[in-house]
């Protein structure tokens, strides 16, 4: 079984999908940033924390924006 990521931890969201299946295993702890791929993914998330939208839509982005201080 997969460990809960830490508190603090920055998580990048690429589907509707993975938000769901993460908040089922996991919850959602008010100390994690969120990265999110698109608008309809952040819709999704915008339920647990106000998440960042890459401005494109590409695994690069979100990790690119993931890595800012």
């Amino acid at each position: 079984a997969a460990a809960k990521p830490p508190q603090g931890s920055t998580l990048i969201f690429t589907s509707p999908k993975n938000v769901r299946g993460f908040t089922a295993n996991f919850g959602w702890d008010g100390g994690y940033k969120a990265i999110c791929i698109g608008r309809t993914t952040a819709s999704v998330l915008s339920e647990f924390c106000e998440p960042i939208i890459c401005e494109r839509m590409s695994i690069k982005s979100c990790v690119d924006l993931a890595l800012l201080p």
